[in-house]
This record gives structure tokens, C-alpha cells and sequence, in this order.
């Protein structure tokens, strides 16, 4: 591995997070009108037609999958883990939202475990344990303003991003980062449309921009994600994903003048160490 390709991912992993963040302050303003499966059906539809000018213009893009499995353990793990983050969107900070999300490096190496009987280790256990009281901390500081119901979706959510970060790692092999965003943008759109469509309203114009944005975010953050996996290797960039906690807690007190707490700063500092640890002891 090269310095000009870590650089690179380091690059595209921050750029990545940034626009995670992007996305969910607009999809968090977009749901205060409208339901949370129609601002996620734009995230996916609005994406795959961003994507299209990408496809013609790549020499290289395949329809072609030659790995099924893994191709829907990506697609389904990550549209759950979706669609349950942002069922809570209205209901927490952005920052934890997306923390909820960055921590689902913590349930890897258990997933690893649990679906592909990849063993791990004594240190990756007990870093995984660290970052399990950093979620405690957060969680039990905050259950007076908020439902414990959307910190268990949270904490789903992670488990599920997880898998789908394990389906991408394995596809990046032989699929090319703009083919495995392809098929989970088409996937997501397909699934939205015929099973979670009841009830959705027609967007008003203060309302389609956030909608576009969402979207646009949206695939920038799978392609960027995506290029930042195949240039480098997790334990490499792992410290760089909490770009996302630190930006958009930026945007929660940009627009909503919320800033963490001493529990939040703390679990998320050892949520992120367990999490840098973790990485990087399996990379060994």
C-alpha cells in the first residue's frame, strides 16, 4: 500500500462523512413535513439518477455481480440499517445519529464472528467492550429527553451498517466502487417504492430541494465510502470516519444551537479508541 493511495483514502473517508452529515441534516429537515420512507426513497431514487451520467460516461462499469451473496447482505443489511436511522431522525441530534453509524465498527468483528465464523481475539474483545460502555454512557445520560426505543433503533442500525460494511470490503474484490453503489441505490429505490410507499405525500417546493440534496449526499457518500475501501485498508483510515461526529455536531449547534454534553464528548471518545484499537489490532 502506497502513501499516494492512503492519502487518498484519508481523503475520500473524511470527504465521505462530511457528506453523511450533509445528508442527514437535510433529510432531518425534510422529514419535519414529510415521512421518513419518502426522504429516504429520494436518498436512493435521486441518487440512482445522479449516478447514470457516472455509467455512461465509465468505460469500465459492469452490470455484471459475481458475488450474489454478498451483493444482498450489502443491500439488505444497509437499506435497514437506513431506514432505522432515519425512522429517528426527528427524535435525536444529528451527532448521534451518525455516531450511531460510525460505531458499527465496533460490531464487526462479531458479525465476522457470528455469520462467517471468523474468530477474533482477547485485545478485539475487550476494545469492543470499552466501546460498548462509551454507547452506555450516552444512552443512559440521555433516556430523560429521549425514548429508550430510538437508542435500541440506533444501536440496530449499527449492527446492520456493520454487515453492510463487511458486504463491501468483500464485493470491492472484483465489483467496482460505482457498480456496488449501483445496485444498492436500484435495490433501495425498488424496495421503498412497492413495500413502504402508503401514506407519502406530494412534496411542496421549499420541501423538493432537501429532497434533491438528500439524494445528491447521498451517493456522494457511498462513492466516496466506497473508492476510500479500495485504495486502503480499514486500520489505515478507521480514525479518520469521526469526521462525521465532529461536523455534524457542528450542524446541530449551527442550526439548532445543541451542543454535547460531557457524556456525549466522553462515550464518544471511547467509542472512537476502541474503535481506532479495534481496526488496527485486526489488521494485524
Amino acid at each position: 500500500m502506497n502513501d499516494r493511495n492512503t492519502i487518498r483514502a484519508i481523503i475520500y473517508i473524511c470527504l465521505a462523512y462530511v457528506f453523511l452529515s450533509l445528508m442527514m441534516l437535510s433529510a432531518k429537515l425534510a422529514t419535519r413535513t414529510l415521512p421518513p420512507t419518502e426522504v429516504l426513497f429520494s436518498r436512493f431514487f435521486l441518487g440512482l439518477i445522479f449516478l447514470i451520467p457516472s455509467i455512461v460516461k465509465s468505460n469500465s462499469f459492469s452490470f455484471k455481480i459475481t458475488n450474489i451473496k454478498m451483493s444482498l447482505l450489502r443491500n439488505c443489511a444497509g437499506l435497514g440499517g437506513m431506514i432505522l436511522s432515519f425512522s429517528i431522525l426527528s427524535k435525536i441530534p444529528v451527532a448521534l445519529n451518525v455516531l450511531f453509524l460510525n460505531s458499527s465498527s465496533l460490531f464487526i468483528p462479531l458479525c465476522l464472528f457470528c455469520f462467517f465464523k471468523e474468530r477474533t481475539n482477547i485485545k478485539t474483545i475487550s476494545f469492543m467492550l470499552i466501546g460498548f460502555f462509551g454507547i452506555f454512557v450516552i444512552v443512559s445520560n440521555s433516556l430523560e429527553n429521549t425514548n429508550f426505543i430510538y437508542y435500541i433503533f440506533g444501536v440496530i442500525s449499527a449492527v446492520l451498517a456493520a454487515l453492510a460494511y463487511i458486504g463491501i470490503k468483500k464485493l470491492s474484490k472484483d465489483h467496482s466502487p460505482l457498480n456496488i453503489v449501483f445496485y444498492f441505490h436500484l435495490f433501495g429505490s425498488l424496495v421503498i417504492f412497492l413495500f413502504f410507499s402508503h401514506g407519502w405525500k406530494l412534496p411542496i417546493y421549499q420541501n423538493l430541494y432537501l429532497l434533491i440534496l438528500v439524494g445528491l449526499f447521498g451517493v456522494l457518500f457511498q462513492v466516496f465510502l466506497s473508492y476510500a475501501l479500495s485504495f486502503s485498508s480499514m486500520q489505515l483510515i478507521a480514525p479518520f470516519i469521526f469526521t462525521g461526529v465532529i461536523f455534524s455536531t457542528f450542524l446541530d449547534w449551527l442550526y439548532w444551537g445543541e451542543l454535547p454534553n460531557n457524556f456525549f464528548i466522553l462515550g464518544s471518545v471511547l467509542i472512537m479508541f476502541s474503535i481506532v484499537k479495534i481496526v488496527r489490532n485486526e489488521g494485524k
